[in-house]
């Protein structure tokens, strides 16, 4: 299972660097990188909407990620 996870953030990384945003987030989800999923969808694809409502589905209790994104 961890070498699908890598693979998955390293073609992250790879659609990052070809600004393919929406692919990128969704690959860093794959691979359990929420707080660079999160990062993406504000800062790249300048969606704090859609940023807020993933880091809510996964941290429903708050976390890390939320709040560093609200801060």
């Amino acid at each position: 299972m961890d070498r699908w996870k890598s693979a998955a953030s390293k073609n992250a990384f790879a659609l990052v660097s070809k600004k393919r945003y929406q692919d990128a987030a969704a690959f860093f989800l794959v691979g359990g990188h929420l707080y660079d999923a999160v990062d993406v969808m504000a800062n790249k694809m300048e969606d704090i909407q859609l940023a807020l409502l993933t880091a809510k589905l996964f941290e429903p209790n708050g976390g890390i990620v939320t709040e560093k994104l609200i801060l």
